[in-house]
């Protein structure tokens, strides 16, 4: 018998799988399938067809499930009425008129235009419905427009055709109708577009000319790309500025829109998308882009065909950032198909921003190679001014100098996985990937925030100040001067970042920082090896005034000059290294030089001559990314401006915006509440929630690499767990703030001291209170003023590319007038080897302890490979006047034959020194008879009480490492 249940079941399962068998997708060009085919066969428009002459050709329609299709159709056109008949119907349900191609819309076509392609597109969007045979037309056409739609959110202008892009440059690029664009208006695209018989439809030879053109005719308006391509777009116009698919926009909105195989050739201010965005006088106008891409497209400045390219502002999505203006970036992805090439401020998404801007870019990608001819370039940003840059990631190789030899007479500063060059800003939870090369100011996420100085180098440099918050640097670094893993030279912040990933250089190379005048670092790691010259550190090369805390090299560190550590080479008169470790050898191969496990050279004044502290922090000096040669004919002047006077130094760390790495619309409002104006409630929520998740996902991987790494280098037995208890106390909200307050108490109780000793009256004190600063954000912007040629005057836009530092006078001052120091290294572990000429001052901890300097609660293990060295000294070679050294373990085995060798033995303080031998008797001690002892011995508290030994609050424990016991640094001296 029959089962009529399986037979009803399986006659439903057919009807189910015909019904599903019409949403499947549909190739338009096989005649066989039809899933729209009906009874309606004739449209009728009026003024939308006025200019269509065409009797027949191509009708391409959109159909209610998205597809798109295309019927022939005739066309006749009488009193003013078009009728459209199809050759073949459509079945009930809403269409999209996308376009006509027909032979030829007016005149004759030249044969260049019937190269490019055989038929033009007449652009329609017109939305329709289909009832049995009659068609309805659902849409209101627009006449000034051109478009149908009536340009609001729920009824945007339909942009269905090269034909409508073309209606709408002609608008905005015509003063008298440019006003007729609003703000307020939407634009949506229908379809992918094929713009290439359109560039050479606007001007055979040079290409189009960008909807926008010049900074008085600009877009304004939301354009919704809605997963749609613009492709072949091209525009060869070498002298020209605003080269892009939109030159200049004013307060608009462009999503998700992808630009594919584009050719952009530009003079200043060129990229894919958006040529500048810029704002009214007196306003802070927002543009916003999001989820667009560039994809198989060469954006080039100049043709980029010399090394005498001077083109500026070069840019895979936006060429620059006007005066005031705010640009947001969100979600977007240069790929690596992309060629992107300039001369000057280069960069995979926005290429330049000019002086006061401000730039917010979050969740980004560039996969493309950035090249500049000179500098700066970068991953993400060529150069800036403010900045704020979240979960961006770099791939591809950055490359600055691309002239090479023959940029003869030209300084090229600044290239950066992330940013070439910048002024005060924010830079979280960024990854770089790509190989860095350049001459001055390299490194993996930031290269310079430098204020450039001018042809007379007595001058010097003056820095902008940034803040490098849980980055990542995985891709080789190689420059001239300031090179580092994460920043090349800059007064910055730098919290809970990472390097891994080898730096080389020449002067002023460091795993971290090249150089930094001033300087906070903190919860970091540099695990790859360093190389250079003079002053190479595996933390930083060189600083003036700074922090360095709970912060490990885990790298080898090798030079062939002077001032060479394991944590800093060289440092100046204000400066702490506290709870930090060095596991790299630390080599050089000059004969004279100063190395240290920990420091090379700490607080020598008499380093920081007048001219050398002016190289580094100056008063006056030129401003942004002054690379340029004379012939160039472009001079800059800046005045620097001061901020207030703060009391308290950079390691306060401003964590308004990241304290936590917690990104929420609390802590975010200030800055991200200008981009509320272009968009929804609903699409700022998830705009913030995009940034933050991004930004925690970051946070949480470059952690959990941290806490790996350190458990991967376990230098003694629970010496990281004991980190880690630290890490976890200097960075919990409740103490935090206590924390650092208790470095900064200490570093200022200590200049008062030393005011004190010398009569000073406390001029140290408030020299270092009113010069140093709080970091992110809070300086003051400089004024500055550009002048440029007649065939420059792009710049007046661009204006400057940097803002001001509170430096100036008073860190010079600081530097020079005073012979005093505010040095501590504190609670340091070396287990590094040492290594370097017979006549260096070499030691496992400081080569050289200058006046008033202080080592505290410090070990070293590590050896020296070289036993000749009669300045070889496991604590430090020379103890000044003034210096106290105390309570430190000595543990450096055979290899040392020398304890200490002390140039200023009657005003140094030295207590609490111990030496663990292990039987082996040195042949000179120094005077201070420092103790010899073995492990069993140091773990008596009650004998060596100077250690401060146990677990009731003390800073030494005992350590089991192998058949090593010793005591290694336990709980921070700043956590009581």
């Amino acid at each position: 018998m029959i089962n009529m249940k399986k037979i009803i079941f399986m006659l439903l399962a057919a009807t189910l799988f015909i019904a599903c068998d019409k949403d499947m997708p549909f190739d338009p060009n096989d005649t066989e399938q039809d899933v729209f085919e009906g009874a309606a066969k004739e449209l009728y428009f009026t003024a939308s067809t006025e200019n269509l002459v065409a009797t027949e050709g191509v009708c391409v329609l959109k159909g209610p499930n998205g597809l798109i299709f295309k019927r022939n159709f005739t066309h006749i056109r009488e009193n003013g009425e078009s009728k459209i008949t199809l050759d073949k119907g459509l079945r009930d349900g809403k269409y999209t008129l996308l376009y006509f191609k027909v032979d030829q819309i007016d005149g004759e076509r030249s044969a260049a235009e019937e190269e490019v392609d055989d038929k033009e597109s007449y652009g329609m969007g017109c939305k329709f419905s289909v009832s049995g045979t009659a068609t309805t037309v659902e849409s209101t056409y627009n006449e000034d427009f051109g478009m149908y739609g009536s340009g609001s959110e729920t009824d945007p202008f339909t942009v269905s055709s090269y034909s409508h892009l073309l209606n709408l440059a002609e608008l905005a690029n015509d003063a008298n109708t440019n006003c007729l664009l609003d703000s307020a208006y939407h634009y949506a695209q229908e379809c992918d577009i094929d713009m290439d018989f359109a560039s050479w439809r606007v001007a055979d030879g040079y290409g189009w000319n960008p909807i926008g053109c010049s900074n008085l005719t600009p877009f304004r308006g939301h354009y919704h790309g809605k997963g749609q391509k613009i492709t072949n777009l091209w525009s060869e116009r070498n002298y020209s500025s605003f080269v892009a698919l939109f030159g200049c926009v004013l307060n608009s909105r462009i999503d998700s829109l992808t630009i594919e195989s584009a050719r952009i050739e530009g003079y200043f201010s060129s990229a894919a998308l958006v040529g500048c965005a810029l704002t009214r006088g007196g306003y802070q106008d927002v543009t916003y882009i999001s989820n667009c891409k560039v994809e198989n497209s060469s954006i080039l400045g100049n043709g980029s065909s010399s090394p005498t390219d001077n083109s500026l502002a070069i840019g895979g999505l936006v060429g620059t950032v006007e005066e005031y203006a705010q640009l947001y970036i969100d979600r977007c992805e240069i790929a690596s198909s992309n060629q992107i090439i300039g001369g000057y401020a280069v960069g995979g998404l926005l290429g330049a921003g000019a002086l006061s801007s401000k730039a917010i870019i979050s969740n980004c990608v560039n996969n493309a190679n950035i090249t500049a001819y000179y500098a700066p370039c970068g991953g993400i940003v060529g150069s800036a001014d403010s900045l704020f840059i979240v979960g961006c990631t770099n791939n591809g190789n950055i490359q600055a100098n691309y002239g090479g030899s023959e940029n003869e007479g030209a300084t090229v500063i600044g290239a950066g996985g992330i940013v070439g060059g910048l002024g005060a800003s924010h830079i979280l939870s960024s990854v770089n990937y790509g190989n860095i090369q350049g001459q001055e100011g390299v490194a993996g996420i930031v290269g310079s925030s430098r204020i450039s100085s001018g042809e007379d180098s007595e001058e010097g440099y003056s820095y902008n100040d940034i803040m490098v918050y849980n980055c990542e640097n995985l891709g080789s670094i190689q420059g001239v001067k300031f090179v580092g893993g994460l920043v090349g030279e800059s007064q910055c912040t730098i919290y809970s970042s990472l390097n891994s990933a080898s730096v080389r250089g020449e002067d002023y190379v460091g795993g971290i920082v090249g150089e930094s005048p001033i300087c906070g670092i903190h919860n970091t790691i540099n695990q790859a090896s360093v190389e250079g010259v003079n002053q190479v550190g595996g933390i930083i090369g060189n600083s003036i005034m700074g922090a360095i805390t709970c912060t490990q090299n885990y790298a080898d560190v090798n030079a062939t000059g002077n001032y060479v550590g394991g944590i800093v080479g060289l440092s100046g008169t204000y400066f702490i290294a506290h709870y930090s470790t060095n596991t790299g050898s630390v080599a050089t191969t000059m004969s004279e030089a100063s190395v240290g496990g920990i420091a090379g050279e700490i607080g020598d004044p008499k380093m920081w001559t007048l001219r050398d502290t002016f190289r580094i922090v100056a008063s006056v000096a030129t401003v942004g990314f002054g690379v340029f040669n004379a012939s160039s004919a472009i001079k800059y002047a800046a005045m620097i401006t001061r901020s207030s006077d703060y009391n308290r130094f950079v390691i306060d760390y401003d964590f308004t915006l990241a304290k936590q790495g917690n990104l929420n619309d609390e802590n975010l409002s200030p800055l991200m509440s200008p981009v509320k104006s272009v968009m929804s409630d609903a699409e700022y929520n998830a705009y913030i929630n995009s940034m933050s998740t991004q930004n925690d996902q970051t946070i949480s991987a470059v952690r959990s690499k941290l806490q790996t790494i350190r458990a991967e280098h376990e230098i003694y037995g629970g010496f990281n767990q004991y980190h880690q208890d630290v890490l976890t106390y200097s960075t919990d909200e409740s103490t935090m703030d206590k924390f650092f307050q208790n470095i900064n108490d200490m570093l200022n109780e200590r200049a008062d001291d030393v005011a004190g000793w010398e009569k000073l009256d406390q001029r140290i004190h408030s020299a270092v209170g009113s010069a140093c600063m709080i970091l992110g954000g809070v300086c003051m912007i400089a004024s500055a003023v550009a002048s440029a040629g007649t065939s420059l005057m792009a710049w007046k836009i661009v204006a400057t590319i940097s803002c001001s530092v509170a430096v100036a006078n008073n860190v010079t001052r600081a530097c020079t007038d005073f012979e005093e120091n505010t040095v501590v290294v504190s609670q340091c572990v070396n287990t590094g080897t040492l290594q370097c000429g017979n006549e260096s001052s070499v030691s496992g901890l400081v080569g050289q302890l200058n006046e008033y300097g202080i080592i505290s609660e410090c070990l070293n293990t590590g050896a020296i490979v070289d036993t000749n060295n009669r300045n070889a000294a496991q604590l430090t070679t020379e103890l000044r006047k003034k210096s106290i050294v105390e309570d430190c373990l000595l543990a450096g085995g055979k290899s040392w034959n020398y304890l200490d060798i002390l140039s200023a033995k009657s005003s140094a303080e030295v207590s609490g020194i111990y030496y663990w031998t292990d039987g082996f008797i040195p042949s000179e001690y120094s005077e201070y008879s420092i103790p010899i002892v073995n492990g069993e011995d140091l773990a008596n508290p009650d004998i060596y009480t100077e250690l401060s030994m146990g677990a009731n609050g003390d800073h030494w424990i005992m350590s089991q490492y192998g058949n090593l016991t010793l005591p290694v640094p336990y709980r921070s001296r700043f956590m009581d």
